[in-house]
């Protein structure tokens, strides 16, 4: 992304490692607390982050990329 001069290229890394910080933090949780409740709080956390994502910030560097010309 930085190579592309995407300029919203730190706050796409940021919001990856958001997620893995999340998950780390529930799959701590999840280990103290098993639960079914846990695991489903979890899956839909997900789910929800990734369609988020895609549908918002992977289109956008789409869209960037090609304004550049870059298919």
């Amino acid at each position: 992304m930085k190579e592309t001069g995407y300029p919203r290229s730190a706050l796409h890394s940021e919001q990856h490692g958001a997620l893995l910080n999340e998950l780390d933090r529930l799959g701590k949780q999840l280990v103290d607390r098993a639960g079914t409740q846990r695991g489903h709080k979890t899956l839909g956390f997900l789910r929800d982050w990734v369609v988020h994502h895609i549908r918002l910030s992977d289109r956008d560097f789409a869209r960037h990329l090609l304004s550049r010309g870059i298919h």
